[in-house]
């Protein structure tokens, strides 16, 4: 029998999305399932005025000031950066390099992200189990329900 495949849909820049990161490998591996990890990005919307626009402002600095604890105080827009990690994770630093400026790498994504939209994804992180959507890193043990059978 096939193991069982858990699609992810996520984005780079969700918070909740990196917490289920933390945990969603090791579960579907404890259980022998594979993973289908699918980013997409939520589409613009208008921006924000007033006061939203100000806590918008405040969030992404935040954002940047807790990346670079994690990234270690790099910019993750440098491509020389993105190489430096490629290279660091094993693969090879100038095809990574070339890869982010292939379009067919761009289209697949774009198409993949696309599909999100049969299987009715509207936030991340999202995690879609034999036709079942559990939306949240809070639902990670409705995910593992699911891998092991249980209603």
């Amino acid at each position: 029998m096939a193991p069982k495949m858990v699609r992810y849909y996520f984005s780079f820049g969700s918070p909740f999305a990196a917490l289920a990161d933390a945990q969603i490998d090791a579960l579907v591996e404890g259980v022998g399932a594979e993973l289908d990890p699918i980013p997409i990005n939520a589409p613009s919307s208008e921006p924000p005025k007033g006061i939203a626009a100000t806590l918008l402002d405040y969030r992404r600095s935040y954002q940047y000031e807790d990346a670079a604890r994690w990234a270690q105080g790099r910019d993750i827009d440098d491509r020389d950066v993105l190489g430096d990690c490629a290279r660091d994770a094993g693969l090879s630093r100038d095809d990574f390099l070339q890869g982010l400026d292939e379009e067919h790498y761009r289209d697949a994504l774009w198409a993949r992200a696309l599909a999100g939209l049969e299987e009715r994804v509207f936030g991340v992180p999202l995690f879609i189990v034999d036709g079942q959507r559990f939306w949240g890193n809070d639902r990670l043990d409705f995910v593992l329900d699911a891998l092991r059978g249980r209603p």
